[in-house]
């Protein structure tokens, strides 16, 4: 049973904000504010964060294990990310508009991590992915008080942006590493309503015999 418009509102409004996914006017004021990040070290590697949480659903604990060199293009398949976090290893495609970016980013950080050594902490003011997040946080919020920067809201957009799609179910959960189908439920009600009529998705699902193709030809329709 699709839901209806109704029971979805009902229950985005009653998730916690802080399991909501990013909006795209959140995520333009933390790019924007990233950009004014200083050192420039710190500043690359909060945009690193920003690409890869919110263009490659990667966790914070993903985040650890990204260097230069897992930055890859594959031919005719744009610029993917490899995970290498133990446990949850997987290729991921990178969003096209953080591509350019990324791969710049990775060229200079070579066979260094993008946000860090790994298992040591920055030698900036972040020992991690989070504390990078809490200062991009702590920036957004002079000119939005109500802002809410956290990785978990990033990858939490880029999978409305994966649940969208036509993604079949096993090539999903190989891309995103995740376990619980909680969050599919969760984020579902973000997703854009289907498009599909009842017959269309009756055949989609197995309900209903597929439609018969007509030969024009042979009813001299041609």
């Amino acid at each position: 049973m699709v839901p209806t418009d109704r029971t979805a509102t009902t229950r985005r409004a009653t998730l916690p904000y802080g399991r909501t996914p990013m909006s795209e006017a959140e995520f333009s004021d933390a790019w924007a504010a990233a950009d004014a990040i200083q050192p420039s070290e710190l500043r690359d590697r909060i945009s690193a964060m920003l690409m890869l949480a919110r263009g490659a659903g990667a966790s914070a604990a993903d985040l650890r294990y990204v260097a230069g060199t897992d930055i890859v293009t594959l031919a005719d398949a744009g610029t993917w990310v490899e995970c290498r976090r133990p446990g949850f290893e997987r290729r991921v495609p990178v969003s096209v508009r953080f591509a350019e970016d990324l791969q710049r980013m990775a060229r200079q950080a070579r066979r260094e991590t993008l946000i860090g050594e790994r298992g040591q902490p920055l030698p900036l003011p972040a020992a991690d992915p989070d504390h990078l997040a809490e200062q991009l946080h702590a920036q957004v919020c002079l000119g939005r008080p109500d802002a809410l920067i956290t990785i978990e809201r990033l990858r939490r957009a880029w999978w409305v942006e994966q649940l969208g799609g036509a993604l079949p179910v096993r090539e999903f959960l190989c891309v995103t590493g995740e376990e619980s189908w909680g969050i599919v439920r969760e984020l579902s009600d973000f997703c854009p309503a289907p498009m599909m009529d009842a017959p269309q998705l009756a055949r989609l699902m197995g309900g209903a015999a597929a439609l018969e193709l007509v030969d024009l030809e042979t009813w001299g329709l041609d």
